[in-house]
């Protein structure tokens, strides 16, 4: 829980005395490796073994401590400058407008190599790490599993901009997950691979082309930052979508995340829909299917 604003015991950086005062930087250990401030040690308090790394570090617990992340609008000071008090340190506080305020009054600071992002160029779908996932729900009942990855590109500018792109699933390589009997998890599969629904001996492959994607650049982390738009083709049938995703840097390249209801019936998958047949019973099978996305796109080899 995050504490009051009442409560946060702060401390402006021309009070700070870095020679007899311990300072921790609560950020990451990226962050840290970034921009820190001379002298401090990195404790990220969004590591489980926190408090532990801190009693670890400083076993005096009457010490004055000063803790510090990025600024006042986000938390993680005041969070483990909370968690210090509470378990029994009694001389905490927290940088008043951490680092960039620390930066704003011209104290000193130790920086380390900055991270570039990835260059212009072509980028190739790691399978393996990529994730389709799905969820195909009755009235009463739900299914879900995964498809699996077959091929994929992204192509991106000077700018950090997708100029194009595509992902295309392996329709005969489709899994479900929460049927435990290995003979009724086949039996779900074979339908679903059959002509009653995604007819893969035909089309064994459901492609979503990439045209365009628009970044918003207020969108705060782990919330959708973008607009994608592109073409989707399954059982050889194309519609437009145009979807709320994530799309940041990941180590030397690109990932991509969604999650969003397709309405199957779209694309010529009419099995159970009460939009093509009366009277189904236990028959009926709602239109629309979850998908979850996950595409990690990596350095095409040279």
């Amino acid at each position: 829980m995050i504490p009051s604003e009442e409560s946060i015991p702060y401390i402006d950086p021309d009070r700070v005395n870095a020679s007899s005062m311990a300072l921790i930087d609560v950020r990451s250990p990226e962050a840290f490796a970034e921009c820190r401030i001379e002298g401090s040690q990195n404790l990220c308090v969004y590591e489980t073994s926190f408090l532990q790394n801190a009693q670890s570090a400083f076993a005096n617990k009457g010490e004055a401590i000063v803790v510090y992340g990025d600024n006042d609008r986000f938390k993680a000071a005041a969070l483990a400058a909370d968690r210090l008090k509470q378990a029994g340190y009694s001389d905490v506080h927290v940088l008043r407008g951490g680092l960039d305020n620390w930066i704003a009054t011209g104290k000193d600071l130790s920086r380390g190599e900055q991270p570039q992002s990835p260059p212009a160029g072509t980028y190739t779908l790691n399978v393996e790490k990529s994730k389709i996932r799905w969820i195909g729900r009755n009235l009463s009942n739900q299914h879900e599993g995964t498809i699996s990855c077959l091929q994929g590109f992204l192509e991106v500018d000077a700018n950090g901009a997708a100029k194009s792109g595509k992902v295309e699933a392996d329709m005969k390589r489709i899994h479900c997950s929460d049927i435990t009997d290995t003979k009724l998890s086949s039996l779900l599969v074979a339908h679903l691979q059959s002509i009653d629904f995604f007819e893969t001996e035909r089309f064994p492959t459901a492609t979503f082309s990439l045209d365009r994607i628009f970044l918003d650049p207020t969108a705060r982390l782990g919330t959708p930052n973008a607009r994608m738009e592109g073409q989707m083709v399954i059982r050889g049938v194309q519609h437009p979508l145009h979807l709320e995703c994530s799309f940041n840097h990941a180590d030397s390249g690109y990932v991509l995340q969604t999650q969003f209801d397709l309405d199957r019936t779209l694309f010529g998958v009419a099995y159970g829909s009460s939009r093509f047949f009366e009277r189904l019973g236990m028959h009926l099978v709602n239109d629309l299917v979850n998908l979850q996305v996950t595409a990690f796109f990596e350095p095409s080899a040279s």
